[in-house]
């Protein structure tokens, strides 16, 4: 359940936010006007917006993450552990 909180889910839901329009436009073509077309394209287009941008900030997280664990100064966290341990 944790692999969805990585982005996983946001690229799903862009997958299939492109598959729906794709489906919605077929429809189109074929004659097809009805509110079960039109609310099967608005949704697809708000499940890719909406994946997008989720997939976006998962980006900008895990590169935020990476520059400060980058800056962190560890140099002085082995004579913190030896005296830790040796009380």
């Amino acid at each position: 359940m944790a692999l969805w909180f990585f982005g996983y889910s946001a690229i799903v839901s862009v997958i299939l936010g492109v598959v729906g329009l794709i489906l919605a436009s077929n429809a189109k073509k074929a004659g097809f006007e009805g509110g079960i077309r039109t609310a099967g394209f608005v949704l697809s287009l708000i499940g890719l917006i909406g994946g997008a941008i989720a997939f976006v900030a998962c980006v900008a997280c895990a590169g935020l993450l990476a520059s400060a664990v980058k800056n962190v100064d560890v140099s002085g966290l082995q004579d913190a552990i030896e005296n830790a341990a040796n009380g």
